[in-house]
Protein backbone atom coordinates (compact mmCIF):
# COMPACT_ATOMS: atom_id res chain seq x y z
CA UNK A 1 0.00 0.00 0.00
CA UNK A 2 2.97 2.39 0.74
CA UNK A 3 4.42 1.80 -2.48
CA UNK A 4 1.00 2.81 -4.36
CA UNK A 5 1.12 5.51 -1.61
CA UNK A 6 4.52 6.90 -3.05
CA UNK A 7 3.49 6.51 -6.86
CA UNK A 8 0.54 8.09 -6.62
CA UNK A 9 1.57 11.11 -4.76
CA UNK A 10 4.70 11.29 -6.67
CA UNK A 11 2.61 11.12 -9.92
CA UNK A 12 0.58 13.90 -8.57
CA UNK A 13 3.40 16.37 -7.80
CA UNK A 14 4.25 16.77 -11.57
CA UNK A 15 3.48 20.20 -12.87
CA UNK A 16 0.22 19.14 -14.96
CA UNK A 17 -1.84 18.72 -12.29
CA UNK A 18 -2.97 22.01 -10.73
CA UNK A 19 -4.17 22.29 -6.82
CA UNK A 20 -7.66 21.52 -7.46
CA UNK A 21 -7.35 18.20 -9.61
CA UNK A 22 -4.61 16.98 -6.89
CA UNK A 23 -7.30 17.28 -4.01
CA UNK A 24 -10.06 15.59 -6.40
CA UNK A 25 -7.58 12.77 -6.83
CA UNK A 26 -7.00 12.71 -3.29
CA UNK A 27 -10.62 12.48 -2.38
CA UNK A 28 -10.99 9.70 -4.82
CA UNK A 29 -7.85 7.82 -3.48
CA UNK A 30 -9.22 8.18 0.35
CA UNK A 31 -13.07 7.30 -0.94
CA UNK A 32 -11.74 4.16 -2.75
CA UNK A 33 -9.49 3.38 0.09
CA UNK A 34 -12.59 3.92 2.81
CA UNK A 35 -14.59 1.74 0.44
CA UNK A 36 -11.75 -1.48 0.06
CA UNK A 37 -11.80 -1.40 3.93
CA UNK A 38 -15.35 -1.42 4.72
CA UNK A 39 -16.68 -3.77 1.75
CA UNK A 40 -15.29 -6.62 3.81
CA UNK A 41 -17.23 -5.45 7.11
CA UNK A 42 -20.74 -5.67 5.00
CA UNK A 43 -21.43 -9.36 5.31
CA UNK A 44 -20.80 -9.40 9.39
CA UNK A 45 -22.75 -5.89 9.59
CA UNK A 46 -25.99 -7.40 7.70
CA UNK A 47 -25.24 -10.24 10.00
CA UNK A 48 -25.44 -8.40 13.04
CA UNK A 49 -28.75 -6.44 11.78
CA UNK A 50 -30.29 -9.59 11.01
CA UNK A 51 -29.83 -10.29 14.63
CA UNK A 52 -30.50 -7.03 16.27
CA UNK A 53 -33.71 -6.82 13.80
CA UNK A 54 -35.47 -10.20 13.39
CA UNK A 55 -38.55 -11.02 11.74
CA UNK A 56 -39.68 -10.94 7.59
CA UNK A 57 -39.38 -8.03 5.90
CA UNK A 58 -43.34 -6.88 4.15
CA UNK A 59 -43.51 -5.04 1.16
CA UNK A 60 -45.91 -2.65 1.72
CA UNK A 61 -48.34 -1.22 -1.81
CA UNK A 62 -48.11 2.32 -2.32
CA UNK A 63 -49.74 2.52 -5.36
CA UNK A 64 -53.61 2.83 -5.17
CA UNK A 65 -55.64 -0.11 -5.23
CA UNK A 66 -58.97 1.84 -4.82
CA UNK A 67 -58.76 4.36 -6.91
CA UNK A 68 -59.77 3.62 -10.44
CA UNK A 69 -61.05 5.87 -13.67
CA UNK A 70 -63.68 3.72 -14.95
CA UNK A 71 -65.82 4.63 -11.81
CA UNK A 72 -65.40 8.59 -12.62
CA UNK A 73 -68.84 8.64 -13.94
CA UNK A 74 -70.43 7.09 -11.02
CA UNK A 75 -70.17 9.50 -7.76
CA UNK A 76 -70.97 7.60 -5.10
CA UNK A 77 -69.04 4.55 -6.11
CA UNK A 78 -65.83 7.03 -6.61
CA UNK A 79 -66.35 8.30 -3.29
CA UNK A 80 -66.44 4.82 -1.63
CA UNK A 81 -63.56 4.07 -3.14
CA UNK A 82 -61.66 7.06 -2.01
CA UNK A 83 -63.29 6.23 1.15
CA UNK A 84 -61.42 2.92 1.11
CA UNK A 85 -58.05 4.03 0.10
CA UNK A 86 -57.70 6.63 2.58
CA UNK A 87 -58.74 4.00 5.15
CA UNK A 88 -56.24 1.95 3.34
CA UNK A 89 -53.38 4.54 3.72
CA UNK A 90 -54.23 5.35 6.74
CA UNK A 91 -53.60 1.56 7.90
CA UNK A 92 -50.34 1.23 5.87
CA UNK A 93 -49.61 4.65 8.16
CA UNK A 94 -50.21 3.10 10.98
CA UNK A 95 -47.78 -0.37 10.63
CA UNK A 96 -45.22 2.02 9.81
CA UNK A 97 -45.06 3.52 13.60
Amino acid sequence: MLSFYAVFSGYLEKPVFKRGRTDCAWALLINLLIMFIFIFFLRPFAALMQKVLPGEDETLPIWPEFLDRKYLSNSGKALDNVQKELQREINLTRKMF
